[in-house]
Formats: C-alpha cells, structure tokens, sequence
C-alpha cells in the first residue's frame, strides 16, 4: 500500500499553483509578458466563469472573472492565442509576437456589442465564434 500524501496546498489544484507561480516569475523576470484580462462579469461559483487560455492550441492558464493573468512569453516568437469559455465557446485566434521586455495587454469577454437576444442566438449558433479577445491600445 502507498503512503497517503498530502497536497501542499489544501483546496487548490496543482495547475493552478503552478499557474500562480508562473504569474509571479513573471512580474519579476526581464522577458516579455503578455497579460490577459477578463472583463467578464459572473454571478455565482467564479470557478464556473473562468476563461481559459490557449498559446498554440495548449492550455496555459486560467482567468477568473474580472481578473487577470500574465504570462511569460519567448522574445520575438509568434504565438496563436485564443479563450476558451467551458468547452465549445471560443475566441477567435490572435497571433502575438513580443520583443525583449514587451508587453502587451489583451481582453477576454463575451461581444457585448449585440443586444442579449442576439448575443444569446450567436452563443447558441457560433459558439467557436462568440467571444471576443482583443489587444488593449
């Protein structure tokens, strides 16, 4: 029988104090970072409104609801970049490159250029086309 091991920390998934760890590394370090806000506004559990963050069709984080998450990024190395909303809502991809000590601020929300009817219908249609991530100028 194996002994019984206990997680560091109670409560908390290893991928996200891994996650956490990376944020911090990445406020200090001199690479470019690139940081992911969501303005996405949630009602309830914010674990059920977490958007996820892809680079290259692999999941690297995670961004609660009306927070953010900064990632370390390789200089001048083009990147595909998309949010994801549950399983099948999904941003369209952005392709990011940053140079040494860059660093770039992109948003992740729902469109809230339409009306909630239309929204609801291109949510309910397009769901891999209904949310919107975008770079802040």
């Amino acid at each position: 029988m194996e002994p019984l091991t206990m997680h560091p920390f109670p409560g908390r998934s290893s991928l996200e104090v891994e996650m956490d760890n990376l944020s911090a590394q990445s406020a200090t370090s001199e690479h470019p970072t690139l940081t992911i806000e969501s303005k996405y506004r949630w009602v309830g559990d914010p674990r059920f409104g977490r958007f996820q963050l892809y680079r290259d069709g692999r999941k690297v984080g995670r961004v609660d609801p009306e927070r953010s998450l900064s990632l370390k990024v390789t200089d001048g190395v083009e990147h595909r970049y998309q949010v994801r909303f549950w399983h099948w809502y999904r941003s369209e991809e952005i392709m990011v490159a940053l140079g040494e000590r860059q660093k770039l601020v992109m948003t992740a929300d729902i469109d809230r250029s339409l009306s909630v009817l239309a929204r609801m219908r291109k949510m309910g249609l397009h769901p891999r086309r209904s949310l919107i991530l975008k770079v802040v100028e």
